[in-house]
């Protein structure tokens, strides 16, 4: 279904002439094609595993805004940027930090975590609750601030 969302976005800003959203979007598209070609895969990708391909998108752009950002090109961080925005279209939402947070201690409560060890039981509980709502590196911090 996100697949052919892009597919369809794709036709539409090709039809509007919108050149640089259709680039962005034929990465897309390239990024899953290439993902369904890879070895490792096993029958049809599911909406699931393209928003994964899509977060780490997002997460490429984000870091090389940052550099572009720390060497002064402004130019770059803009394109990354606009870039950046065009992916998050497709990104589910994701939840807020404070959310994330209470999550976090209810799930230290309830699995009785007391050191770091028990971080990986946390994190993988919480992922399978929350499939693509919560930011990896937010959770960690919470829970590093917690245990």
């Amino acid at each position: 279904m996100l697949k052919e969302t892009i597919q369809n976005e794709l036709v539409t800003a090709i039809k509007s002439k919108d050149i640089q959203k259709a680039n962005v979007l034929r990465g897309i598209k390239s990024a899953f094609t290439e993902f369904e070609k890879s070895p490792n895969v096993k029958g049809t990708p599911s909406d699931s595993d393209y928003v994964k391909i899509l977060q780490k998108m997002a997460k490429q752009r984000k870091e090389t805004r940052d550099l572009y950002l720390e060497k002064g090109r402004k130019d770059l961080a803009e394109s990354e940027d606009f870039e950046l925005g065009i992916i998050s279209e497709y990104l589910p939402k994701m939840l807020g930090e404070k959310k994330v947070e209470e999550i976090a201690l209810k799930y230290i409560s309830e699995l009785n975590a007391v050191s770091m060890k028990d971080m990986g039981r946390i994190v993988k509980a919480v992922n399978a609750a929350y499939p693509n709502q919560i930011d990896g590196a937010m959770l960690a911090k919470i829970i590093k601030a917690n245990i």
